[in-house]
């Protein structure tokens, strides 16, 4: 594994430091099991690991044991998919180069979750969304605060809490 190269990669790609470091130890742990990722990846793009560390939730209602060759103490399906989405990490930084790749080179930045969709870091979930759409984090939307109580509520524009027209048509 090109570990350093892979750590830069992650870090460029905006992941917190704790993340960073959760990934490249899941991912040391893949390789003591299964071996080189590098070597892995040029035979099939990891596609062989990948089969090994699927596990459904029928595999799970089923109380199915584990498939792969990984060791998991606890939660089998939580596991595989901690271990599943590292390897679809490792394989998305293979696949845009050496590491060099900028965020832009990657896809915007998305990121891939336990099930192998891609997503926002799950921390920044709601801002990596808000910022791919093109709209503002809640925390620079219009607000209006009240000056008693100090609590803030949007303001949605040409909305009202009263009901349109005269009182005499208003149907309650």
């Amino acid at each position: 594994m090109q570990r350093e190269q892979y750590r830069s990669w992650l870090l460029a790609q905006k992941y917190e430091p704790k993340t960073v470091s959760s990934q490249l130890s899941n991912v040391d742990r893949i390789e003591r099991v299964y071996g080189d990722l590098d070597r892995a990846y040029a035979e099939d793009q990891l596609e062989a690991v990948l089969n090994s560390l699927r596990y459904s939730t029928v595999d799970r209602q089923q109380n199915r044991p584990n498939p792969s060759k990984i060791e998991i103490a606890g939660d089998v399906y939580n596991g595989l998919a901690s271990m599943r989405s590292a390897t679809l990490l490792y394989r998305r930084y293979r696949d845009c180069g050496d590491g060099a790749s900028s965020v832009a080179a990657s896809n915007g930045g998305l990121r891939i979750g336990p099930e192998g969709e891609e997503l926002g870091h799950r921390m920044g979930l709601e801002r990596d969304m808000q910022a791919r759409c093109g709209r503002r984090s809640p925390s620079s939307s219009p607000t209006s605060s009240s000056p008693t109580t100090g609590s803030s509520a949007r303001s949605i524009p040409g909305s009202s809490i009263f009901p349109r027209g005269t009182p005499a048509e208003w149907r309650w």
